[in-house]
């Protein structure tokens, strides 16, 4: 972990319509708007502010503030020893279930009392707050960059256990996604719906030991994990139109009816 040392925290609370004049610190500076909506003016440019978000003001900045109503912050500096985690661009983020102000106030909380080694716990919990900071920024961006392979990923991962009774939902949330979110975009991508796929999938699976195996049935059943037969015949004949047994002696000897093939797992 790389030294990080807090040069102050405060808590103050400004009046409505009066503006902090123009200054820097030798440091970078960490803004956390408890209360109240105004401007922030940082190295010239405006930002919007309003209660439960935080502003990140890099080391040397010129930087203002106009109150429009009574605004209560919590802000610290703090001097960093090297780069950690990269360039965090000067913003006015949202703390949507607020997590970061949990951290800002730990961080008060630890050098106003000043336990034993407080300040190696400090420079824990800014660290883990520079961090929350930079995926909240980078949002968008990992979005962009990352969900057509997740979407990849999450194909291969279906094909791999398509002898597994997969649900789109509990898919999803393994990608850290909502269903809605992750199907949308999994169309979006791949060119199918989630659940479309993995009833493809799967029915490939079986079709794949109808046609290549002498398994019965019954084995079928268990191996693809339906229930028993009549889960499996029910399931089968919904998604194809006919019923196993019956697909199995119409296509059994035609093997160019069989197009798609998955490596059992």
């Amino acid at each position: 972990m790389g030294s990080i040392a807090v040069q102050f925290t405060w808590r103050h609370t400004h009046n409505e319509n009066t503006v902090e004049k123009e200054h820097m610190h030798d440091a970078v500076e960490i803004v956390y708007y408890i209360r109240g909506e105004g401007i922030a003016i940082i190295g010239g440019k405006k930002y919007s502010y309003k209660a439960g978000t935080i502003c990140y003001i890099p080391q040397g900045a010129l930087h203002s503030e106009y109150h429009k109503t009574e605004t209560e912050v919590l802000f610290f500096a703090f001097n960093i020893s090297e780069d950690l985690i990269g360039n965090i661009e000067t913003n006015i983020l949202p703390d949507k279930d607020g997590t970061l102000l949990k951290k800002c106030m730990m961080i008060e909380e630890e050098n106003t009392k000043r336990p034993p080694y407080y300040r190696t716990m400090i420079s824990s919990l800014i660290e883990e707050l520079l961090v929350l900071i930079i995926r909240i920024e980078k949002g968008d961006e990992r979005e962009k960059n990352e969900l057509p392979k997740i979407i990849e990923d999450t194909c291969a991962y279906i094909q791999l256990n398509s002898h597994l009774n997969l649900n789109a939902i509990d898919v999803a949330k393994r990608n850290g996604y909502s269903y809605d979110y992750f199907r949308h975009n999994f169309k979006k991508y791949s060119g199918v719906g989630l659940k479309e796929f993995i009833t493809s999938v799967r029915k490939n699976k079986v079709i794949e030991y109808l046609i290549n195996t002498d398994k019965n049935i019954k084995e079928i059943a268990e191996v693809c994990n339906f229930g028993g037969i009549q889960d499996l015949s029910k399931w089968f004949k919904q998604v194809s139109g006919i019923s196993p047994s019956n697909y199995r002696r119409k296509y059994k000897h035609e093997d160019n009816r069989l197009h798609v093939k998955y490596t059992e797992t």
